[in-house]
């Protein structure tokens, strides 16, 4: 793939949100699919270069002439689940409109109703609001062990122990990310970007594993604060559904899972001790129940990241299976030629 273009697809209170297209070496002329990967980091932290776990993706797209594309979108706190969810209409927006244009080779273009999405962990929040709201909706969308399937489990809405990357930030640090409460669209995280330095990483991860900790991500994604207690008083999430105030509902992704939406192929480990299986398996149930289409691949002695459980480090064996599936099941999609 060639080096990539980095394109503002929106603007923002003067904050410009981006996106790097990657094109193939040599791209025929006509009407290309295309694939867009959104990064993980907790729906707090993290940017568009946070390729390190998708080489397997991006040699797809070269050995397939695809266009990739890899995004940014507003990042929790100060930001919201309901900004995430515009992001994701403005990316698909842009990408099917004229706007792009300048951005590809003379005589090409990207074909509007083949965009495939991909989310990884927190990213997949971005990829479900896309999937129901956005306009052209994508062709496809893989999740591979995402956020945004159910945010109203306990392991989101009760206080958890579960140890989380960004545990050890000092306190000092938070409170002055909380004071700061800056708009960004683009936070490197140190350790786990190519090239990037530990010591670079902002602390905003901190902010998640506080978060995790204390029982209060929902506060955050849904800008109420003390609705996580709220919450927490009602046994299970029928209940909550129930007494969940009505303008926040939105932006609780599961409950607004209709008719039209894309197939969808689901990766997840069954051992994911940061982002529950359940949350695949909910979307996967509400995505059949409207006569979807929708796959779930519950990947047994997988924990986060399909990596070996309690590591952050090592892959989990059969792991390149796993990846050629999800390679195979994006062609198909974008009916490209195997």
């Amino acid at each position: 793939m060639e080096d990539p273009k980095t394109i503002t697809y929106s603007q923002v209170q003067g904050l410009d949100i981006k996106v790097d297209l990657f094109l193939p070496k040599s791209l025929p002329t006509g009407s290309h699919p295309s694939i867009v990967f959104i990064h993980g980091g907790g729906m707090i932290a993290g940017n568009r270069e946070g390729l390190a776990s998708q080489q397997w993706l991006l040699d797809t797209c070269a050995t397939h002439s695809i266009p990739f594309l890899s995004t940014d979108h507003r990042l929790i706190y100060p930001s919201t689940g309901f900004d995430i969810i515009s992001d994701a209409r403005s990316l698909l927006s842009f990408l099917a409109s004229p706007s792009i244009s300048p951005h590809l080779p003379p005589n090409t273009s990207l074909d509007p109703t083949r965009i495939a999405l991909t989310g990884e962990s927190g990213g997949g929040y971005m990829a479900y609001a896309a999937a129901l709201y956005a306009n052209p909706k994508p062709c496809a969308v893989l999740q591979q062990y995402a956020m945004g399937g159910n945010l109203l489990l306990d392991h989101w809405i009760k206080p958890n122990g579960v140890a989380c990357p960004g545990g050890n930030v000092p306190e000092e640090r938070l409170e002055s990310l909380m004071r700061e409460g800056r708009v960004v669209a683009d936070d490197p995280l140190g350790g786990y970007a190519p090239g990037r330095d530990p010591r670079d990483d902002s602390g905003r991860l901190g902010l998640w594993a506080r978060w995790v900790r204390r029982g209060e991500v929902v506060d955050y994604v849904l800008g109420v604060e003390g609705l996580s207690r709220s919450l927490a008083q009602f046994v299970g999430v029928r209940e909550r559904e129930e007494h969940l105030p009505k303008e926040v509902r939105r932006a609780v992704l599961h409950l607004n899972v209709e008719g039209g939406v894309p197939p969808m192929l689901l990766v997840h480990g069954v051992e994911d001790e940061l982002v529950p299986v359940e949350e695949s398996r909910t979307m996967h149930e509400k995505w059949l129940a409207c006569e979807g289409k929708s796959e779930l691949m519950a990947v047994e002695g997988a924990g986060h990241a399909l990596r070996t459980p309690g590591t952050m480090g090592q892959w989990m064996q059969g792991i390149e299976e796993i990846r050629a599936s999800m390679a195979r099941w994006l062609l198909e999609q974008l009916q490209v030629k195997k």
